[in-house]
């Protein structure tokens, strides 16, 4: 990344400022951003970026190497967690939001076994980005917040699908799936009709 002047005398401002007691702590706050980051980066190539910024901190304060300045285990445990509640932040959001409508019936168990349907993906273009409840029947249009409607969906898909029907939505994306689109077909039919095998769910559901 190519800096300005503004932005390098800014940076050397900052550091001049710094105590060593700040210096530590806010050489702590970086690599944990980048941990968070690492633990989201979709890719390899964004992971190995990721993983180079970390290493290149170099901390100023004499005779103290970063490996001292900080418990790596303890602080990937830490930004794994606090990278779980943001994962979870929109989740929350909306479960409070249809708690607070009295419609809210899905548990976290279903919840949970949905996701693990999905592989940790959105079941609409496979991505592992965070998920969100999203309503195959709109609930505008009379659909549940049951197992038997809810499936996960990364927050692009859902925005983008919104209140629109299923079919009618997912066959005109670039990202359309038979494979994907049967699987959604067949984990609504199990939570619909517990106990069978029968597929034919699209007419009878949608």
């Amino acid at each position: 990344m190519n800096l300005t002047e503004k932005q390098k005398a800014f940076i050397d401002h900052y550091y001049a400022t710094l105590d060593e007691k700040n210096s530590i702590a806010t050489i702590e706050e970086m690599v944990e951003v980048f941990v968070v980051l690492y633990l989201e980066a979709n890719d390899d190539d964004k992971r190995e970026r990721v993983a180079y910024s970390i290493l290149a901190i170099n901390p100023t304060i004499k005779l103290m190497g970063l490996e001292e300045l900080l418990d790596v285990n303890e602080l990937y445990e830490h930004a794994a967690t606090r990278q779980k509640k943001v994962k979870n932040g929109a989740i929350v959001a909306q479960e409070k939001r249809h708690r607070h409508r009295g419609d809210f019936s899905l548990t976290d168990a279903e919840w949970e076994n949905a996701v693990h349907h999905f592989n940790n993906e959105c079941a609409y273009c496979g991505k592992k980005e965070k998920l969100t409840f999203e309503h195959v029947v709109p609930f505008s249009k009379g659909g549940s917040f049951g197992k038997g409607n809810i499936i996960p969906a990364c927050s692009t898909c859902n925005s983008s699908k919104n209140d629109l029907d299923y079919d009618h939505w997912y066959r005109n994306q670039s990202f359309y799936d038979e494979m994907r689109d049967q699987r959604v077909m067949t984990y609504l039919g199990q939570m619909n009709n517990p106990g069978s095998n029968d597929d034919g769910l699209r007419e009878d559901f949608l």
